[in-house]
């Protein structure tokens, strides 16, 4: 399947974390063509094929950022806090689905600026602040929605130019999209490769996800793959990547040197695209605790560039989700003559 229809497939979906069942199912669809498919004790979906050679842990979380319910007004409108780190920012009139009883559409107030006072236009609202209006009483909002509740962004997939896209939640769907592009390379080339494909739960709340798959799963190496920081107005050149640029490999003190070496290595001798991406201390990805699973995994991080994270309208670029699958499927394979 084209990589713009995968993720187009997996960004229509839901989760927000603690609740991942709607992409979770779409994720054992996807799976279910490459191997046995599993879902562990805290709602984590995987892929396992068997081989005799070195076993290869592929993980991107299926979880995305949102809001959760924390109260119902007297004028029946839902309160809420973040849910992973959500940019509030961009929260105010954002369309909303809140998933009660029933999926409820809502809309995050906007107070007008005619009545703003100059301190409150120049700051962005503070999450206790904010108030979602879902056009019921008190009542009938207490029918259908519950504190705990969680609130999910209603923004679309949108193709923009040439294989640009824009969506919520391509952090980290882009990741999942990779790791299936991944799989369906492998299918096509010789491996005798163990591998393990982990979409993981509870990423942007702690990365819980991940390090418990990596105790459950004993692998060789890990591949980590997320999203990162494109080149765009107000972000330094020195804490991004131009999209269009390939698969970022990131080197840190928490990751294995010569896993990144390698990595750097293989995308040069394939021609793929890449830049280098320093993590001078934890990663903030799933890797930091997989690293440190079942006595240790040597474990790397291959990212994509991403615009407006954690926003409901991220932007990533296809040609980069497919670098970094096929810098993942090389790297297996250069495993196969060791």
């Amino acid at each position: 399947m084209e990589i713009g229809r995968i993720l187009e497939k997996l960004c229509t979906c839901d989760g927000v974390s603690g609740c991942e069942d709607s992409v979770a199912e779409c994720a054992k669809g996807f799976l279910r063509e490459f191997g046995a498919v599993s879902v562990d004790k805290l709602g984590s979906v995987s892929m396992h094929r068997e081989g005799s050679g070195k076993h290869f842990l592929i993980d991107a979380h299926m979880d995305q950022i949102g809001l959760i319910v924390t109260g119902i007004t007297d004028d029946g409108f839902l309160k809420v806090s973040r849910c992973g780190g959500t940019d509030l920012r961009t929260l105010t009139a954002a369309q909303v689905t809140v998933w009660g009883k029933k999926p409820v559409y809502g809309i995050i107030c906007s107070k007008p600026p005619h009545l703003m006072s100059d301190e409150e236009s120049d700051k962005a609202a503070k999450c206790e602040d904010i108030a979602i209006d879902i056009g019921f009483s008190k009542e009938k909002a207490q029918e259908l929605v519950s504190v705990g509740d969680r609130v999910s962004f209603a923004a679309g997939f949108e193709r923009l130019e040439g294989d640009i896209v824009c969506s919520k939640s391509i952090d980290n769907r882009a990741g999942m999209a990779a790791a299936i592009r991944c799989l369906e390379i492998l299918s096509h080339r010789e491996s005798t490769a163990e591998i393990t494909v982990n979409f993981s739960v509870q990423e942007e709340t702690g990365c819980t996800g991940g390090g418990v798959a990596a105790f459950d799963k004993r692998a060789d190496f890990a591949l980590v793959t997320d999203v990162s920081f494109a080149k765009q107005p107000g972000v330094s050149e020195n804490d991004s990547s131009p999209m269009g640029s390939g698969a970022m490999i990131a080197f840190g003190p928490v990751l294995d040197t010569q896993m990144s070496k390698e990595l750097e290595r293989l995308a040069r001798y394939n021609k793929i695209g890449y830049t280098i991406e320093v993590c001078p201390g934890r990663t903030g990805t799933n890797a930091d605790n997989i690293l440190s699973g079942a006595g240790g995994v040597k474990t790397a991080v291959i990212s994509m560039p991403i615009k407006n994270m954690h926003t409901p309208v991220e932007v990533v670029k296809l040609s980069d989700i497919e670098a970094v699958a096929q810098l993942m499927a090389e790297f297996i394979l250069s495993k196969e003559v060791e």
